[in-house]
C-alpha cells in the first residue's frame, strides 16, 4: 500500500476519502470525483483509498493527488483480524496527518477504519447518497452526514448524526460543447420535456416518479 506524494501547502487540512469504486462509474463515484475536481487545493489536501486498483488511479495522479489501494473497509470476522485492522488503521492515520476522514459510502456496518478515526478524535463524515435505513454502528460513529437531497435527508436513518444537506457539484464544462436534439425526437421548444440520465435500477424510482407526472 503505497501513496503517490505530491506537494501540498503547508498548513492545509489532509482529508482521507473512501472511495466506494475504483472507476468513474455509479453516481457516487462520479459525484465524488467531480468534488474531487473542483476542491479548493489551497485549503485541502485530498488523500483517496480506493478498493482495488483500477482507472481512477491513473485519473487522480493525472489530477495531481494522492491515491492508493487501501482494499475493503474491515469488518468484524475475528476479533483478532479486527484489532490489527483498528491498529494498522490508527498509525496509518497518524502517520499521513488525517485531519478529516470522508466516507462516500453509508452502507458499511462496523468497519474497523471508523473505530480508528474516533480513538484519534478525527471527526468523520458520511455521505448519503440514497435514503439509507441502516441503523448501523457506522453511522452512529459519524460526525456529521451530508446528504445529497434533502429528501435523502428527511427519509434516511441519521440516528441523530447532524445532516446538512450539499447537492451535487456538476462540471459545467461538460456540457459547454451541448446542443438540441428536440428536433431529431419531433419535440417542440415549447414543450416540456423530462429527462432522466442515469442507472435503470429499481432504487431510482423511474415507474413511481412517472406515474406521479402524469396524475
Amino acid at each position: 500500500m503505497t501513496v503517490k506524494r505530491h506537494s501540498p501547502e503547508s498548513g492545509s487540512t489532509r482529508i482521507l476519502y473512501f472511495a466506494g469504486s475504483h472507476g468513474d462509474w455509479g453516481g457516487a463515484s462520479r459525484v465524488l470525483f467531480t468534488e474531487l475536481r473542483m476542491l479548493d487545493r489551497t485549503r485541502f489536501v485530498p488523500v483517496v483509498a480506493l478498493p482495488n486498483a483500477g482507472p481512477a488511479q491513473p485519473m487522480l495522479e493525472k489530477m495531481g493527488m494522492e491515491c492508493f489501494v487501501w482494499g475493503a473497509v474491515t469488518e468484524l470476522v475475528s476479533p483478532l483480524a479486527y484489532l490489527k485492522a483498528i491498529i494498522r488503521t490508527v498509525r496509518w492515520l497518524r502517520r499521513h496527518r488525517i485531519a478529516i476522514v470522508h466516507m462516500n459510502r453509508a452502507n458499511d456496518w462496523r468497519p474497523a477504519e471508523h473505530i480508528a478515526a474516533n480513538i484519534l478524535r478525527i471527526p468523520i463524515v458520511t455521505h448519503f447518497h440514497t435514503v439509507n435505513l441502516d441503523r448501523a454502528p457506522a453511522t452512529r460513529m459519524s460526525t456529521a452526514i451530508v446528504a445529497v437531497s434533502a429528501f435523502v435527508a428527511e427519509h434516511s436513518a441519521t440516528l441523530g448524526v447532524p445532516v446538512q444537506v450539499i447537492h451535487n457539484s456538476v462540471d459545467i464544462g461538460k456540457f459547454a460543447q451541448g446542443s438540441s436534439i428536440r428536433s431529431e425526437f419531433g419535440i417542440g421548444e415549447d414543450e416540456t420535456l423530462v429527462t432522466f440520465a442515469g442507472q435503470i435500477r429499481k432504487i431510482k424510482a423511474l415507474i413511481s416518479s412517472s406515474r406521479r407526472l402524469r396524475a
